[in-house]
């Protein structure tokens, strides 16, 4: 009797226990159901090659290397989904149905681009210049080239738009978005809370082309976990972009 009366008891113990892990496995979803975030770390950017070749924040403090101060090695600066149609205004992106990704509708929240740890969108400067003298040889083939972390979210994003030296915005932001995939979105906008369709590129490069002697061509830059990609639901959460790097690569002439 003793054996048996054991015996039930290590199978209530057991059922028990399954309880526990599905109650503790429920909790875990509600949790991101409500905090559909991401993290980024450590975005460096460097020069190879060009021995002239400079590159440099808002601050235009040229140098070969910098760091920019979204997040650390050990300390993850949590981002939450955002969205913008233009690059100048952002937009709170959360969908509205954490599971299937449905596109963010009716009231929409404007949020700031601060640069330093920022909680929506990194906004900074990646600038490049031909630092040498008068005479120095052009330097040609000016590339900007990232990598992927591997363990990157399939909502992140780049966008690299062309600016000049004051940074105001020449290029086109909808054509400068790059992504791991090439699923297209619609860019919130204040007005109507959806924009203009942008379907993010898949390189992972920008040709800057040759600066002569003294020149420098300037490029926002943008970092950011696109809310309106449909791949940004609960399943998904808490993907990082960590170790993200910019290289920024060119050819020195001979005269």
């Amino acid at each position: 009797m003793k054996a048996k009366s054991r015996k039930r008891l290590l199978i209530s113990s057991v059922a028990m226990l399954l309880v526990a892990m599905l109650a503790l496995g429920t909790a875990t979803f509600a949790w991101f159901t409500q905090n559909t975030t991401a993290t980024a770390n450590n975005i460096y950017a460097k020069t190879v090659k060009a021995s002239t070749l400079l590159i440099s924040k808002a601050n235009h403090a040229w140098n070969t290397s910098i760091s920019y101060t979204q997040g650390s090695s050990t300390s993850s600066q949590i981002m939450f989904p955002a969205s913008s149609g233009n690059g100048t205004a952002w937009f709170e992106a959360t969908s509205d149905n954490a599971t299937t990704g449905a596109f963010k509708s009716g009231t929409i929240k404007a949020v700031t681009t601060a640069g330093t740890n920022a909680k929506f969108v990194y906004a900074e400067e990646l600038n490049v210049k031909n630092g040498g003298d008068e005479g120095s040889p052009d330097i040609s083939n000016i590339t900007i080239e990232w990598n992927w972390p591997t363990d990157t979210a399939d909502y992140a994003r780049i966008a690299l738009v062309e600016c000049n030296e004051s940074g105001a915005v020449t290029g086109t932001f909808t054509s400068s978005v790059y992504a791991q995939n090439n699923r297209a979105y619609q860019g919130l906008t204040a007005t109507s809370g959806s924009g203009a369709s942008i379907t993010p590129k898949t390189a992972t490069s920008v040709s800057v082309g040759t600066l002569a002697a003294g020149a420098a061509k300037y490029y926002k830059l943008f970092v950011w976990f696109e809310g309106q990609d449909t791949a940004c639901v609960d399943s998904n959460a808490g993907q990082t972009l960590e170790g993200l790097e910019f290289t920024v690569t060119g050819t020195p002439g001979d005269n």
